[in-house]
């Protein structure tokens, strides 16, 4: 593996934009071999962290990680076992002569990737003692599992009560789903209706589209008036179109009814909808308790086997803060990334902290420590509890070192980061040690019994945690690095498939273009073939109809006309006769010039009497008597009676209205019945009109069309004529431009298909860094989706 470029671990991924440049491929291949080789590398030495729980142990480098591997590797009581079959305390280096005479053997791991043994513990350990300081004031670790494993007896049964409250609401909206959608009863949803006010031909389009329809009801007025066509209905569907035509000189109506069930209205869906949707966050909810429960009694499991011999695996991670090379470096952290990546479950940390980091100015060797661990995870309440201090490098050689003086000296540490914001999470971390001291283990690797047993006591406790927690940020850039090749590789191959994708959408456009001009040179050879017909003998006839037409409309107009003028004379004759004007009907008169006295009767019968006018000479010779009338059913009589001796005379007469004469109704009764004929006579003269306009609209429109193609006609014959060899030509060689075109592009596509054919080892290594969860970035995400699309997955 080659070295790495420190300007391109400093790069940030996140001011990349665009593609990458041709000329930096082979670079980003470069390295993206080096990454995937330490990548297989580390997945072959942490493969067996899979089985079992892991315990890594990490610290800087010179921490004292291997001495603690080195005891607790040599307890006679603890068994090693190996997939290869072999005790690997057996092969390693030579033992220092302290170490040898305790031990007998000394393990040096190798410092660039994890190194991953199964550990089975001893049977039976004895109870710890604890120290009296802490007795007074806490209770035991076997009393405090108690507790924790009741209270996750009564968590659980309140998970179950609740999830059994949530099936019976769920039941409950079954049954109200059950009801709404079992409503059958008919309802009246949707209807139209159409009235025809005018005599011409006229159509309506009756159009639904809504619920599914359950019945349809139509009515008209009957097929003299009008009549149903085009029918199209699809009652699951909920649509339906049905047009009503009329008649000439009809005033039909026409009404559409449809009738859908009560269950399929637009409400009682909303409903339905608002059900199912409570239904479906009821489902969800109880999958998600479901999944608590089963997370709770894997838990209690967990609870349980951490306090048996339940085997782990012993993680001997490299040191951090390696200053041999930066390569070393990479692989360190890279490894120590991959087994927290792979393991599923951790059942805690053991951290070595060296003792010269509590006496060192600044104690920046410690801050270091700390640093690692908020790297290896975000939130200290996950781990709380699960974290093994180891105190390195005291014993023997510093005989008076106990718990009390390093919790005296975090705690100063941890108000000094307390004031400082930009240490808060060292802070936080701090204050797990503090708030733990039975996690503080003063390691003594001469007394090799007592340390491993502390050790051993404190991780049968725990609880393991899920892998997923555990998100090493890595260090010197590793994680850009990682990051810079992969998105190095997805970036060139997102280059490849715009590419693709641009070729992809020229061709169809390439091809279009190609065939629209061997379509025109198609027409174009059509055309000249067509100019030749002519429209003008089938204009003529039209012509020729049109104006029979125009005369047939002008005599109709001049019989409309003269119909109009004797309808308007017989209706001023019919107004002049059909008055209340009076006229004088009867009249009648007596003269006496003899001596002696005489009388004479006036008597009138027949129609009504508007009014009466008598005349006589005067008293001294004549008088009326006997006056008797009935002006409404038209009688009168009176008598007339002179003096003796007197010259006399008398006259009546009797006036009426001009309609009430007899001749006159007479005449009456005949101009109405003519009025109407003449009227029934207009009618059908209009009717005739409109048909025949509509007919000469018809004609006039053929006759437009025709002159247009004889035009069009004349002028394709004359561009033909004029353009002929020339246009002919220039399509044929805009086809065969285009045809050049369209063969170029397919061949550059089938070759950049290949080279991405090509690339095809890189590009599934780069899913499988992503599958993994080591490249998250949705660029390269984005680059899967549309790589998997052009292989069709």
């Amino acid at each position: 593996m080659s070295a790495i470029n420190d300007s391109h671990l400093r790069r940030n991924s996140s001011d990349r934009t665009g593609l990458i440049p041709a000329h930096s491929a082979s670079q980003a291949t470069s390295q993206f071999e080096e990454v995937a080789a330490t990548y297989k590398k580390v997945l072959a030495a942490i493969q067996p962290a899979h089985s079992q729980p892991i315990v890594p142990i990490l610290g800087n480098t010179g921490s004292g990680k291997s001495t603690v591997v080195n005891t607790l590797m040599g307890h006679p009581m603890i068994e090693v076992k190996d997939d290869d079959g072999f005790d690997p305390r057996i092969d390693c280096q030579a033992p220092t002569e302290q170490m040898s005479a305790k031990i007998g053997h000394t393990y040096v791991s190798e410092t660039r990737i994890p190194m991953c043994y199964t550990i089975v513990p001893p049977t039976e350990l004895a109870k710890p003692k604890l120290r009296p300081a802490i007795a007074s004031n806490r209770k035991t670790d076997w009393s405090q599992d108690l507790l924790k494993q009741t209270a996750s007896h009564n968590e659980f049964n309140a998970m179950e009560a609740e999830i059994r409250d949530l099936y019976r609401a769920q039941e409950t909206l079954q049954v109200q789903i059950n009801a709404q959608s079992s409503l059958e009863t008919p309802i009246l949803f949707w209807q139209d209706q159409f009235n025809n006010t005018v005599t011409t031909l006229q159509w309506h389009r009756f159009e639904y589209s809504g619920p599914p329809i359950l019945r349809i009801e139509k009515e008209d007025r009957g097929l003299e008036y009008g009549y149903w066509s085009t029918e199209q209905h699809d009652y699951s569907g909920g649509t339906f179109s049905i047009t009503y035509n009329t008649k000439l000189g009809a005033y039909p109506n026409a009404n559409v009814q449809i009738w859908v069930k009560e269950c399929d209205l637009p409400q009682t869906q909303a409903k339905l909808t608002q059900l199912r949707s409570e239904q479906k966050a009821l489902d969800t909810t109880i999958q998600q308790k479901q999944r608590e429960q089963r997370q709770l009694m894997q838990q209690q499991r967990s609870s349980l086997n951490s306090a048996s011999t339940r085997p782990f695996q012993l993680a001997d991670c490299p040191g951090f803060a390696d200053t041999r090379s930066r390569l070393v470096e990479f692989e360190a952290n890279l490894g120590t990334h991959f087994l927290f990546q792979n393991a599923s479950e951790v059942l805690g940390i053991l951290l070595a902290i060296p003792f010269d980091a509590l006496r060192a100015e600044k104690a920046a060797g410690l801050r270091s420590i700390i640093k690692t661990l908020s790297d290896l995870v975000s939130d200290p309440t996950v781990v709380n509890g699960r974290i093994i201090f180891l105190l390195t490098k005291a014993l023997p050689a510093n005989p008076n070192v106990t718990t009390e003086n390093a919790l005296a000296f975090f705690s100063k540490l941890q108000k000094q980061s307390a004031r400082d914001e930009s240490k808060q999470r060292e802070s936080k971390f701090l204050s797990l040690i503090i708030d733990q001291p039975e996690n503080l283990i003063v390691f003594n690797p001469l007394d090799q019994d007592q340390s491993t047993k502390a050790v051993l006591r404190r991780l049968r406790t725990f609880k393991p945690i899920p892998s997923h927690h555990f998100d090493l940020i890595l260090e010197a850039d590793t994680r850009t690095h990682i990051n810079d090749t992969i998105d190095g590789v997805a970036e060139m191959g997102h280059a490849f498939l715009d590419q693709v994708d641009h070729l992809s959408a020229l061709l169809p456009e390439s091809v279009r273009q190609f065939r629209t001009f061997r379509d025109r040179l198609h027409e174009f050879s059509q055309k000249k073939t067509s100019v030749t017909e002519s429209n003008q003998e089938l204009f003529d006839q039209k012509k020729k109809s049109y104006a029979d037409l125009l005369k047939t409309i002008e005599a109709k107009e001049s019989q409309f006309k003269q119909q109009q003028s004797e309808l308007k004379r017989i209706s001023s004759e019919l107004v002049a006769l059909n008055t209340d004007e009076e006229e004088e009907y009867w009249s009648g008169s007596f003269q006496c010039d003899v001596w002696f006295q005489e009388w004479h009767d006036f008597t009138y019968q027949g129609p009504k009497i508007k009014r009466i006018e008598k005349q006589r000479r005067g008293d001294d010779y004549d008088y009326w008597k006997d006056e008797s009338e009935d002006k409404e059913n038209g009688r009168y009589h009176i008598r007339y009676v002179t003096k003796p001796m007197c010259n006399a005379n008398a006259s009546v007469k009797i006036f009426v209205r001009k309609r009430d004469i007899p001749a006159n109704q007479k005449q009456i009764t005949r101009y109405q019945t003519l009025k109407n004929s003449i009227s029934e006579t207009i009618k059908h003269l209009t009717r005739e009109k409109t048909s025949l306009d509509f007919k000469k609209q018809a004609l006039d429109r053929e006759i437009k069309q025709l002159a247009q193609k004889i035009r069009q006609k004349s002028l394709t014959k004359r561009s033909v004529d004029e353009w002929s060899s020339r246009y002919e030509h220039y399509l044929k060689v805009q086809k065969w431009r285009h045809f050049t075109q369209l063969m170029a592009q397919q061949r550059t596509l089938c070759n950049t298909s290949q080279e991405i054919s090509d690339r095809k080892s890189q590009f599934n290594l780069v899913s499988q860094f992503h599958g993994d969860g080591i490249v998250n970035t949705a660029r390269v995400q984005t680059f899967l989706q549309r790589y998997q699309n052009f292989l069709g997955i």
